[in-house]
């Protein structure tokens, strides 16, 4: 039976856990292993227009699913939960804040490249980090990650107009 191609949650994830295995493996230089990207319910995307809710839930119409309406299984706790609930004193609430501000930044970058990578396949989304990086767009290593995160979705923008031209003719 055919299945199809990722759920935009499935490529958010794919891709998410890419780009944590460049930060752990020193291409990416501001995304070490102790920083982690947020879930793709933890951030606030265009499909769903505004911020994710604590649970999950209420973003995305308030039935549990995500984007494209698959239902999805009770939200787990990220690492930028326990940046909020480790922080102790203004200090660190602020800078806990402010951490949680830019990985949410990133969240959605990565959200992006993954609504631009719409119909490929498993096999292809673990491909294009790599179509990124080599794609001559320059990017030193190591890179910052917001910098990676947009070549991603230029690949993705790229592979998509390839793909389009191969199949008009």
């Amino acid at each position: 039976a055919y299945i199809g191609p990722p759920s935009e949650h499935a490529r958010y994830e794919v891709l998410r856990s890419a780009v944590q295995e460049l930060g752990r493996a020193g291409v990416l230089g501001d995304l070490p292993p102790s920083r982690q990207l947020p879930h793709y319910h933890d951030v606030s995307g265009d499909a769903c227009g505004g911020p994710a809710a604590a649970d999950g839930a209420a973003a995305c119409g308030g039935n549990g699913g995500g984007a494209d309406g698959a239902q999805e299984g009770p939200r787990r706790p990220s690492s930028s939960d326990a940046m909020c609930t480790d922080a102790t004193g203004a200090g660190a609430a602020a800078a806990a804040d402010g951490e949680l501000a830019a990985l949410r930044a990133l969240g959605r970058a990565l959200r992006r490249a993954a609504a631009e990578a719409e119909g490929f396949s498993g096999r292809a989304l673990r491909k294009l980090p790599f179509l990124a990086h080599a794609s001559g767009a320059g990017l030193p290593v190591p890179c910052g990650c917001a910098q990676f995160l947009a070549a991603l979705q230029g690949a993705a923008a790229r592979e998509r107009a390839d793909r389009s031209e191969l199949t008009a003719g």
